[in-house]
């Protein structure tokens, strides 16, 4: 399943280049609009559409440095993802301290098989490593029958 951050790369990509475009344009629109408004004929009211040309320009500005900037950020968290791993607390943010490095130790063994494929089976658990749970050498046992 694609992240919002990978459907959103290419529209970032997209949108640098049209927007430096853009801006450029729209600036020598005003530019035109404030020093030689004569070239430009049919403008009625040729100071609302300098505003307009220079509101347009810093919009195109806007939306080159918003596109930017998530490149930036978004290689940057990559690199970070790349060099933590995704098991560390850096990307869980939404875990609690301590939940996303907890490994249970699991120990399962097979005691005896009958004739008709059915089996007991013990899972021993140990909370090594649990934060907030001392040790205390007493494993917890669970039986259980299967039938295979």
């Amino acid at each position: 399943m694609e992240t919002i951050e990978e459907k959103l790369e290419p529209i970032a990509r997209c949108c640098i280049p049209y927007s430096a475009v853009g801006a450029a344009f729209m600036f020598w629109v005003g530019m035109m609009l404030t020093k030689q408004p004569f070239y430009l004929l049919g403008m009625e009211d040729v100071e609302s559409c300098k505003n307009n040309a220079f509101g347009a320009m810093w919009t195109f500005i806007v939306t080159f440095g918003l596109s930017v900037g998530f490149l930036v950020y978004e290689s940057s968290a990559q690199q970070r993802r790349a060099n933590t791993g995704f098991d560390s607390v850096e990307y869980h943010q939404i875990l609690p301290p301590g939940m996303s490095d907890y490994q249970p130790n699991v120990h399962v063994s097979h005691h005896g098989q009958d004739s008709d494929d059915e089996f007991d089976s013990t899972l021993e658990l140990s909370n090594f490593g649990a934060p907030d749970s001392p040790d205390d050498g007493d494993d917890d046992e669970i039986e259980v029958r299967e039938l295979i």
